[in-house]
């Protein structure tokens, strides 16, 4: 895979992100008809504050990521290549079976029947575990 691929495809998986954020905002702050009614959005885990800061700081370490490659400061290594990896992985997993139950067996209302989130999460391992791939396997143009 070359490096514009490869920030490519993260930059998708933000944008991706970006999107469910301003979605759930828009139906908080002012609903529309065309997008799933806001508890949708949510498992109700956190209050929706707390999540939207959460969510604004999960963006910018997407953003910082992206622009470390984009301007050449990314190093890739190694070790954070597999770290990365596994944990996405294993958030990978853990969100799948999430969906999962969501479209099968769990109560609309629980943790687990919360399919959009779910769908989301995944976008979220997605790019945990493409940045992993990107240390291993990626190397910026000039190298």
């Amino acid at each position: 895979m070359s490096h514009r691929t490869y920030v490519g495809l993260l930059a998708v998986l933000l944008v991706v992100f970006l999107f469910r954020v301003t979605a759930q905002f828009v139906q908080w702050v002012h609903p529309v008809l065309f997008l799933p009614p806001f508890d949708d959005w949510q498992s109700g885990v956190l209050p929706y504050p707390v999540l939207l800061l959460a969510q604004i700081a999960i963006l910018a370490v997407l953003f910082v990521i992206i622009f470390s490659h984009t301007n050449g400061r990314h190093v890739s290594s190694r070790r954070r290549g597999i770290a990365w990896m596994a944990g996405g992985g294993v958030y990978f997993g853990v969100m799948a079976l999430r969906l999962l139950a969501s479209v099968t067996f769990a109560l609309p209302d629980s943790w687990l029947g919360a399919t959009i989130p779910s769908v989301f999460h995944l976008v979220l391992a997605c790019f945990l575990l493409l940045h992993g791939y990107g240390h291993l396997r990626c190397r910026r143009p000039s190298d």
